[in-house]
């Protein structure tokens, strides 16, 4: 391990198009001490003989095609920086990132993670907008915060202290796809880690079109089971049930009208999990109520429908939208979805977040 050596470790598969534009932002900071692990997941491109050219301080390493989680894993088992960041091949640094995350963490020693705002950019590197056009911060350095709102910190943005990421399994999770960044965030606050924000921009997240994220992604049924799979790992965090009811709705709002809509089977097991059970029975016939909406809306069976609602029922009978709910399910389905809809639009507007905006604009005529 090197005190002052920053480790920067890139996982690629066949991102030959951008792997030299990650490379040389990192050869081009002002920061001078660091060391480029390049971990090509079993790429089938040129991506070999890009970085071949590069030499010293750039280290190329090959693994059979094992995701990306086990690509960072392996990058971060063959480091010796004393910190690292984790930049993936298509997106970049800019020039000052190293220099500005290491000068917060030396300035600030409780601090085990410092991070920062950045740029999305499309597939030609133009800048869109910035990462914190679609999320809160500075934000609350809490457990609950980050059950909440998982989607905080751009992994490119962060500069992680070493001993921390040690002792940890992975560090990554590689049951995980797509959410592998957010179960470390979480595992890092069960730790007792302090993270910090920095209102700098020092780096640039592209989105292609073949991102994780993008919905169009061969991978996309994939990351939805490890949604699922992440989601079941929070419920068996450590003291869950010690998170704030505010939390604990949070998290099963989008559990249960996002990750699995319109799977009666997953959100049944979901509502009778003890986990669910003791929120209180307002906050609960909420949920149902949510849930049952968003089920409509993509068809579900009608007595699976009916089953949920007088589940929410027989918990608050209070709840006059349940009754609502009940005899719009009875409508045929282009009408209860145009009643749903023309409610939702009466609604203030949701945010957008980066990757919807560029869809939109690149439909724009230029």
């Amino acid at each position: 391990m090197v005190e002052q050596l920053i480790s920067v470790v890139i996982p690629t598969y066949n991102r030959a198009a951008f792997i030299e534009q990650a490379i040389e932002s990192v050869l081009g900071q002002t920061y001078p001490h660091y060391e480029v692990i390049v971990v090509d997941d079993g790429s089938t491109d040129n991506t070999r003989d890009l970085v071949a050219q590069y030499g010293e301080p750039v280290r190329y390493l090959y693994q059979t095609n094992q995701g990306v989680s086990v690509a960072r894993n392996f990058g971060f088992a063959n480091s010796i920086g004393n910190f690292l960041i984790f930049l993936d091949s298509d997106d970049f640094l800019l020039p000052t990132s190293l220099e500005i995350l290491k000068k917060s963490l030396d300035t600030n020693p409780a601090v085990g993670v410092v991070h920062s705002d950045g740029f999305v950019v499309d597939e030609a590197g133009e800048r869109v907008c910035e990462l914190n056009f679609y999320r809160r911060v500075p934000f609350a350095d809490t457990l609950d915060y980050f059950v909440s709102y998982g989607a905080i910190i751009g992994l490119h943005s962060a500069l992680f202290r070493r001993e921390i990421l040690e002792g940890l399994e992975g560090p990554f999770d590689v049951s995980l796809m797509g959410q592998e960044d957010l179960y470390l965030y979480i595992a890092l606050k069960l730790r007792g880690v302090r993270f910090e924000y920095i209102p700098e921009h020092t780096c640039c997240y592209r989105f292609h079109g073949q991102n994780l994220t993008a919905p169009a992604s061969v991978l996309s049924e994939k990351v939805q089971k490890s949604r699922t799979r992440y989601k079941r790992k929070i419920l068996s965090i450590p003291g869950f049930d010690n998170l704030s009811i505010e939390t604990r709705y949070i998290f099963f709002l989008d559990y249960l009208t996002h990750i699995l809509r319109g799977d009666y089977r997953k959100q049944k097991e979901v509502i009778d999990s003890s986990q669910f059970t003791r929120l209180p029975k307002r906050k609960q016939s909420q949920l149902i109520y949510y849930m049952c909406v968003e089920n409509l809306l993509c068809d579900v069976r009608w007595e699976d429908q009916v089953s949920h609602l007088f589940t929410a029922m027989k918990i608050n009978p209070q709840n006059l939208k349940l009754y609502w709910l009940l005899l719009i399910s009875l409508l045929i389905p282009s009408w209860r979805r145009r009643i749903i809809l023309w409610r939702r639009g009466l609604q203030k507007d949701e945010a957008v977040d980066p990757i919807t905006y560029i869809l939109e604009h690149k439909a724009e005529p230029s």
